[in-house]
Order: structure tokens, then sequence, then C-alpha cells
């Protein structure tokens, strides 16, 4: 077995060595060929075509700078050429790194690699391209300047209500300039000093609406004229016309669009999306000084909402339906100190809330609002009391920090101490009733007053008026009962909240009607020194007189705790104008 190695290893070392021999010779004559070209360019190399073997970087420098260069590029579209110099394109020819780049070819330090580019280079010559610098900025800047002048933008399509009807705009198909080629083309070019024209390429960019998609969008958008969807949570609600749910059509489809009802989801995201509020609760003298009720925190289900109105879009056209609620999908959390949590009298929810605008109040009118609902705001109601507006809302008057403005005394409008107070109530009655608390005493006013009516339904007014005329409630729910005012003065709204315990009583107004209409008397004129003579200003319009009647009922549990009607016997309202006698 030894001897057998033996004699295999006497006939490989001859193969070795001749290996080694080749080698060694393949590197001396590597080295010999470096020797001879040393801080010279290596044979068969040329630069756009022309020989620069055996040329040192002087002499290669002088020859390169013999060859004529473009300075200009041509662009070919078609039977159109646009000219551009090479300066406007921001890009300058370098002699210096194309000469440099020609004595680095095949001197990479790397022995191997450049044995192998020798071989390479002998065989088939190596082309060296020139070398150019180029300012991206100007360059760009110059490509766009030429896109303006070949490309056709198109236009999309287009879908608008007109008269009813719907009208389709097909839109136009446009040709985009393929920039990626151009650069290619052109950097060629300049690479090999070629004049020839560079050509251009467009590409069709598709926007129009053949005929068959022209009438299936007009066909899907007719089924929306005269309809509406509304998106709710809580009290939020977002309110989309027919022209805004055939904007969120796909016009090539005609279903909806997956971007645009996602955008429509992510805005109303960012709207709904709040954080946990941790509850707070000051109590002091009687009345609760600081209330902050816990809320939860909202996160919407962006992606659910999204399918959500998807689905009731493509269900809701074509059909006898002019309305669509859709209810926005959302996660909660709870804060982490609840409105329970910060007190000991039951206040853990709120069990109520009534609402009142009052455009177009004077300055004195919205200031007496604003006090009455600061006075009765953090105001307690035990379990079991009866509850009176007067009493709690105490002396009105100057002395008490009112200001006069336009009441219904005695059948007249005059000028009155705590004009507006009215407001305050009718806001407190229409929260009562939100609560399902037992009405005491409640009054109508004499004349219909156009603020009470204002988003809302005609009879649900409640007039106090000292000594006597008061609105009175009890509170029979578990707990005591917090009251909470809210005074939004740029939007004229006014707002009532009252918090407790819910015991899972359920309020119900309904059944509004109205009879026996009355034609108003003549217009009333006030003289109102505070206008320059000469002017009048409008304070009431003329309303007709009526009877109105609706019908309030409450039940826990199968339970009827209130089942009774509301009756208003409105006088007609004559149009009532404010006459300057101030003078010019």
């Amino acid at each position: 077995m030894g001897r057998a190695r033996l004699l295999k290893l006497r006939h490989t070392k001859p193969a070795i060595l001749l290996l080694l021999g080749l080698l060694s010779l393949a590197v001396l004559s590597f080295d010999l060929f470096n020797l001879v070209y040393l801080n010279k360019i290596y044979p068969r190399t040329s630069i756009v075509g022309l020989d620069f073997s055996g040329l040192d970087y002087s002499n290669a420098s002088t020859k390169l700078s013999e060859i004529k260069k473009p300075t200009k590029a041509t662009f070919a579209l078609g039977n159109q050429n646009f000219d551009l110099s090479l300066e406007d394109l921001g890009i300058k020819y370098d002699d210096t790194q194309t000469i440099k780049n020609a004595l680095l070819t095949g001197r990479s330090n790397n022995i191997l690699f450049d044995l192998r580019e020798m071989v390479k280079g002998l065989a088939w010559g190596k082309n060296v391209p020139l070398s150019y610098s180029l300012d991206r900025d100007t360059f760009d800047k110059a490509v766009d300047n030429l896109t303006t002048k070949i490309e056709a933008k198109s236009q999309q399509p287009l879908i608008d209500i007109k008269n009813g009807q719907i009208s389709v705009n097909p839109g136009k198909d446009g040709n985009i300039l393929d920039k990626e080629s151009l650069k290619s083309s052109l950097f060629k070019s300049i690479e090999n000093a070629s004049d020839s024209p560079v050509p251009l390429t467009t590409k069709t960019e598709t926007a129009h609406l053949s005929d068959e998609q022209v009438e299936n969008i007009r066909k899907v958008a007719s089924g929306y004229l005269g309809k509406k969807m509304i998106l709710k949570f809580e009290d939020q609600q977002f309110v989309y016309s027919d022209k805004e749910i055939i904007d969120l059509l796909n016009l090539y489809t005609g279903k909806p669009d997956d971007k645009k009802v996602e955008k429509l989801a992510s805005d109303i995201t960012k709207t709904v999306n709040r954080m946990p509020e941790d509850a707070r609760f000051v109590f002091e003298d009687g009345k609760v000084k600081e209330f902050n009720p816990g809320k939860d925190g909202i996160q919407v289900d962006t992606q659910g909402l999204v399918e959500k109105v998807t689905e009731s879009i493509i269900g809701f056209g074509g059909t006898a339906e002019t309305e669509i609620a859709v209810t926005i999908p959302v996660s909660t959390s709870k804060p982490q100190v609840t409105t329970g949590d910060v007190n000991n009298m039951g206040i853990k929810e709120l069990i109520g809330k009534g609402e009142s605008a009052f455009r177009g109040s004077v300055p004195n009118r919205v200031y007496n609002i604003t006090l009455a609902s600061e006075r009765l705001n953090g105001i307690l109601i035990k379990p079991g009391e009866e509850f009176s507006f007067l009493k709690a809302l105490g002396d009105v008057n100057v002395y008490t920090g009112f200001k006069q403005a336009y009441v219904i005394k005695d059948g007249k409008t005059v000028l009155g101490d705590g004009g507006g107070v009215c407001q305050v109530s009718s806001t407190f009655f229409r929260a009562a009733l939100a609560s399902g608390l037992p009405i005491l005493e409640r009054h109508q006013h004499s004349y219909r007053v156009s603020y009470y009516e204002q988003d809302s339904k005609l009879g649900l007014d409640a007039t106090v008026f000292e000594p006597s005329v008061d609105l009175r409630i009890k509170n029979d729910t578990p707990g005591y009962i917090l009251i909470q005012t809210k005074l939004d003065i740029p939007a004229s709204r006014l707002t009532f909240e009252f918090y407790g315990t819910s015991d899972g009583r359920k309020s119900e107004i309904s059944n509004f009607r109205s009879w026996d209409v009355k034609d108003p008397p003549p217009a009333l004129y006030i003289d109102n020194p505070s206008l320059p003579t000469g002017t009048t200003k409008q304070t009431e319009h003329a309303i007709k007189g009526i009877k109105t009647a609706f019908d309030y009922k409450v039940i826990r549990d199968g339970e009827v705790l209130q089942d009774k009607s509301f009756y208003s016997n409105y006088r007609a309202w004559q149009a009532v104008y404010l006459r300057g006698t101030g003078g010019q």
C-alpha cells in the first residue's frame, strides 16, 4: 500500500512542477508587460473608436483634445427635432477623467483580474467611453422644459349633477414622455461623442372612458340622485349628499373607489378618535365647582368603516330608499378614573341632554343667557327633591347682574331685565324630558318665539317669570342629579346635560301635532333710542297663531312612569320692528 502511494506521488510531481512553471511564466510575462507599458495605456485600448494604445497621459490628452465632441444634443420625436446645448443640459465633458479611466483599464491591483482583463483586451480590444460631469438640477430642469413641449396631459373623466341629471365628461388620454429611455439614449450618445439625434419615445396615459363605461357610470350614478348617506357615532353625524356619494365612485368600474373611501374613513377616524379622559369632581359650598365626566377612549375601526361604507353604497344605489345610516364601528377603552370613582352621590353617567339655538340674538340677550346658564351650572338635585328653576336661578334684575333685553310681558314685547332667560329654561325643559323626569310645572310662551324653533319642533319651550311662572321637575332617580351647562356663543348653541344614575328608564317624545292656525295681527313698531332716527330693525317675524301638542312617555322595565301630553296655545304673533329715535 505504501509503495503504491509513493509511485503515485512520483507521477504527480512532474505535473505540479509544470503547472508552477507555467504560472511563473505568466506572472513574469505580466510583469514584463506592465514594465513595457508603465504609465502608458494598454494595447488595443480605444476611446470613441480611436486607438490610444501605448500613449502616456500627455500624448493621450493631446490626442483626445483633437477629437470633435458635440456641443448640443438633438432630440427627435417623429418629424420634430428639439435642440438643447450641453450647457443647458448641465453636461460637461471631462477629458482628464477619460484619460485616467483609460490608464486604469486593466490596473485594479488584483493580479488575477488584471491578467484576465489583459488577455481579453489583447484578444478583443477595449473601448473607453468619454467621461462627463452632470449638474442634476440643471439637467432635470431642462428635461422638464422639454417635457412641457412634448407631453399632452391626460384629462381625467368628470361626473356632475346638472339640472337633476347625471353629466359625464369622458376625459381624454394623454402622452407621457419616457424619461428613463431619454436619459439612457442621451448618456450613451454623450459617451460616444455622437451627434446623431436622440430618439424620444412616449407612453400613452389612459384616462378616457369608453362609451360603454360612460353609460355604465351614468346609470349607476343616477341611482344615487336625491339620496344621502349618514355616518353616525354618538352625537356626531357625517352627512354625504348625492353628489358626495357619486364622487366616491370609481368612474371606470362604477363601484366605490378604494382610495376615495379609505380617505373618507381616515378623515372620520381623525375626527372621532379620542384618548380616555379621567373624571374630575370638586364639591365646594354645596355646589359642584369642577366636573369632568370620565370619557371612554374611542378608536375607529378604519378598515371596518371602509367595508361598511363600501357595502352600503353598493347596496344603496338603485333602491327606493332615500337615506341610509351607517354606524361607525369603534372600540372603546376605559379611563383609569371613572365618574363613579370620584364621588359618592351616585353621579355616574349622562342620563339626559337638551339643546337649543339662539341665532340672531342681540348682545344683551346673549349676555343674559350666559349668566343664567352659569348660575345653574354645577347645581345638584337630591334624590326625591322637587326642583324649582326660579329658586335655583335667584332674582333676575339689574342688581343681580342681568341686562335689559326684549321680553314678552302682559302680551307685549318690552325691554325687561333678563331677556333671554327663557332660552335657558326651555333648554332645561328639554334636558328634563330627555332624562325621563316628572315635569311638575311647565308654561308655554304666549306667542311663538323664533329662537325656540331653531333646530327644534314646535312646542318644546318653557317660559319662566318671577314670581310665579315657574318650571319645576322632580328627581325620582336613585342618586343625585348634577346639572352641567355648555354654551357655544360662536355657534349660538346652549346645551344642558344631566348626570346621575341611570335606572334603565327610557324617555320617548312623539306624536307632535298642531291645529287651529290663525293669521297674525298687523306689524308692531317699537321706538328704540339706541338706533338712529329713520332706521328700523326687525326683531320678530310675523307668525301665525297655532295650537300644538306632543306626547311624553317614560318606561322602565315595562313599567310606565310618565304618560302625558304637553299642550301649547300660541296666540298669533305679529311682526315686531325696532324704530330708531336716537337722532342722527
